[in-house]
């Protein structure tokens, strides 16, 4: 009896463990790979992202946050070659977003908490500074000069890449929609 019990039990185990595993990582921790440059230095091409898929069910999206989005999602002109993105999240709603090199300026104010920005913006360490979008390549840049600015409405977001001068990103298209951002980028293996 004792045996058949234990039995059961591994056999359960067997089945349900992998089960487990998989829906885990379907719908909460998901590993993927950063395929661009545009989070670099803070992540470089090939580098392995934990991404917490339910970070944001019971929360919004905090400044400074790196996270998952969805380019299908987003406001963009032509369709990108990879779906999924990695950007930091910098403007939040009712933000006024702009940018006076080397900083993103929010709400009349230079960013520098957390403090990623002032790193950013200290353009050492492989960093550049924020740039507005090169408006000779994207002439309906949302912030493609000194001059723009964009205030956030309720459920929209500002999202940059770390690598300012090689990121497609809030400053070309636009606000992010919050149903574009599918999570929290929990951990990062260089």
């Amino acid at each position: 009896m004792a045996h058949r019990r234990r039995l059961r039990t591994a056999a359960l185990l067997i089945i349900v463990l992998p089960a487990l595993l998989v829906l885990c990582r379907l719908f909460w921790l998901q590993p993927m790979r950063d395929a661009g440059p545009c989070m670099a230095p803070t992540v470089n091409p090939g580098d392995l992202f934990v991404v917490n898929r339910l970070a944001y069910l019971f929360g919004e999206p905090a400044r400074g946050d790196i996270v998952l989005v969805d380019a299908g999602r987003l406001p963009l002109d032509e369709p990108q070659q990879h779906r999924h993105w990695f950007k930091r999240v910098i403007g939040l709603p009712g933000d006024r977003v702009g940018i006076r090199p080397p900083q993103v300026i929010i709400d009349g104010s230079p960013l520098v908490d957390p403090a990623i920005f002032a790193t950013i913006s200290s353009g050492e360490h492989g960093y550049h500074g924020f740039v507005p979008a090169d408006a000779s390549r994207y002439p309906h840049a949302c912030i493609g000069t000194l001059s723009d600015e964009v205030t956030l409405s309720e459920q929209e977001y500002f999202l940059v890449g770390d690598n300012t001068v090689n990121s497609l990103d809030s400053r070309h298209f636009g606000p992010a929609p919050r149903s574009a951002i599918l999570g929290r980028v929990i951990h990062i293996f260089n």
